[in-house]
């Protein structure tokens, strides 16, 4: 029987992170939840296979309930001071890296 391949690691810090290349499941998670980028466009950007993009968001919707509630408090925040749901996102988006 085969043992499992392990992708996604724990960080000090508490963050999940892939195992190859060290990149957040939270990054990987938004490229494809909300710049729309396919598995394969998001592996290229950061030099990572397919599978641990995969991983990542596996792991994240394993973890759903927990990034949802960190984004409603986030969100919460954003409101508080003066910044709206939409200029928020738009904010996010810009900071997410481009591929071309």
């Amino acid at each position: 029987m085969n043992n499992p391949v392990e992708h996604i690691q724990i960080d000090e810090d508490g963050v999940p992170r892939t195992i190859n290349k060290n990149v957040k499941v939270k990054m990987i998670a938004s490229k494809f939840l909300y710049a729309d980028e396919s598995a394969e466009d998001i592996a290229e950007h950061y030099g990572i296979a397919v599978s641990d993009v995969y991983a990542a968001l596996a792991y994240y919707y394993d973890n759903k309930d927990e990034y949802d509630e960190r984004e409603r408090e986030n969100m919460a925040y954003v409101k508080k001071h003066g910044i709206s749901t939409e200029e928020h996102l738009a904010q996010l988006r810009a900071r997410l890296p481009k591929t071309e």
